[in-house]
């Protein structure tokens, strides 16, 4: 009563005097509506109380009245069933063993449990033909005959009939293969060739999860073989050459990238085309030629461009009729090798050819072409200064220039020409340098400017003329 007045101030303080204190929607609302439960005013009640009296299981009674366990147990708590109606029997032999219980209290009627029912609906042989000779677990004969699964459980056992255990099955519910149940079959595939549960559970039309278990019944130890789960390709013939390749999906995504990758200048070049990581394209070339037994491409060196070897050719020529079923368009796979580009190549003519017969063979790897006679002159005037910045500043030069033109100049030598020098300390000279400086020193005005004609310093009489 005190919540009704403390509601009834709040009402009239907000001006909603006439309103009800209480309110619930009125039944007709829920007319025509389609709700996801069934309604239980719709049951059968003398049904489902005939399911009840013959010891049916919950769920097959919700089966046959066509809804669902919860709205029975509604039901039957609103409606319990009432005792079962009396039948003629025939008048018993008196005796200790006629004398039964009786149910609520009405004598003569005897209590049937769900195991006296189970035992009546299901004897030994009949059981036995489900169970043990049709192999129907449980579940399904509980579905057949009404009954409860536990009490079908508990009468097996009561018979001494020898459980199945747990059956695996497939996805559909069928039996498992019988290859899951030979020790010897799994070992083989697992341990001895590698194979991934996913693998084997996908040729014998199981979940891996299935095999896994069988794997675990016959005492199997685990191995690390998720990453050899061979591709689907749906190639019927495969190439020998390309069979170490095609192991596993790992492997295919290596041959994908060196097929994407066979037609380019360099490996830089295909990365920036391609959008790949250098260091992912390294590592899935230096794999793939591990698993091929031989290297695929030969690398860029100095002015000549990328290439297949022979044996990247065999591979190139085998797996240019199956790129659609590899993954790769038709027209990432060079046809043939791009042949080398001119440019950048050393441009010897015939009066630098008599030049270059009278410089030491140490030399003639940089100085076959101006830009390396320039970078070789460059480089002995740099070794006379502490360090390349130094000398940057000294002629008005770059440092980044200076910097990449010796680059390029060891790697023309193949090795390295100076140690840097470092905050405090000099840069000097390594073995390869001093034989280089040596070599190169009688031959410093034939080896050109040291600024080139693009990029000589004026002088400051010129800078001063053009100021004025």
């Amino acid at each position: 009563m005190e919540l009704d007045q403390v509601a009834a101030v709040f009402l009239t303080r907000q001006g909603l005097a006439d309103e009800p204190l209480t309110w619930e929607p009125p039944p007709e609302l829920l007319t025509g509506l389609d709700l996801p439960r069934a309604d239980p005013e719709r049951l059968d009640l003398a049904d489902l109380h005939r399911h009840v009296w013959a010891g049916h299981a919950p769920l097959h009674t919700a089966r046959a009245l066509n809804t669902d366990a919860r709205t029975l147990r509604f039901a039957l708590t609103e409606h319990p069933a009432p005792d079962p109606p009396a039948t003629r029997r025939t008048r018993p032999r008196p005796g200790p063993r006629n004398r039964r219980r009786p149910s609520n209290g009405r004598p003569g009627q005897p209590t049937l449990t769900g195991m006296q029912i189970a035992r009546t609906a299901l004897p030994r042989d009949v059981l036995e033909r489900l169970y043990v000779h049709q192999h129907a677990p449980f579940v399904q004969i509980a579905e057949q005959t009404g009954l409860d699964r536990k009490h079908i459980a508990r009468l097996a056992d009561e018979y001494g009939l020898k459980r199945h255990g747990t059956r695996l099955r497939r996805a559909d519910g069928t039996s498992c293969p019988a290859e899951l149940l030979d020790r010897d079959w799994l070992h083989a595939q697992y341990v001895d060739r590698h194979r991934s549960f996913k693998d084997i559970g996908q040729e014998l039309g199981v979940t891996p999860g299935t095999v896994a278990r069988w794997a675990r019944h016959h005492h199997i130890p685990r191995q690390s073989n998720r990453h050899l789960s061979r591709p689907a390709l749906g190639i019927e013939y495969i190439p020998a050459v390309l069979q170490p390749a095609l192991n596993n999906n790992y492997q295919l995504r290596r041959l994908r990238t060196f097929l994407q990758i066979a037609g380019y200048r360099s490996l830089g070049d295909a990365c920036a085309a391609l959008g790949l990581s250098s260091h992912s394209v390294t590592n899935h070339l230096a794999r793939l030629e591990e698993d091929m037994g031989g290297p695929l491409l030969v690398r860029t060196q100095r002015s000549r461009p990328m290439e297949p070897t022979a044996l990247g050719h065999q591979v190139l020529d085998a797996a240019r009729p199956l790129s659609d079923q590899l993954g790769v368009p038709t027209t990432a796979v060079p046809a043939k090798p791009i042949p080398p580009s001119r440019r950048g190549r050393p441009r010897t003519t015939a009066a630098a050819a008599t030049r270059l017969a009278h410089l030491p063979a140490l030399l003639r790897p940089a100085a076959g072409s101006y830009g390396g006679r320039r970078r070789l002159r460059r480089f002995l005037e740099a070794v006379q200064y502490p360090n390349l910045a130094a000398f940057a500043r000294a002629e008005g030069l770059d440092p980044s220039t200076i910097t990449l033109q010796i680059s390029r100049l060891e790697r023309d030598f193949d090795g390295r020409l100076l140690d840097r020098g470092g905050p405090g300390h000099a840069m000097r000279l390594t073995g390869l340098g001093k034989r280089v400086v040596a070599a190169a020193q009688p031959y410093r005005d034939q080896l050109g400017d040291l600024h080139g004609p693009r990029h000589r310093p004026k002088p400051p009489q010129q800078l001063t003329d053009d100021l004025t």
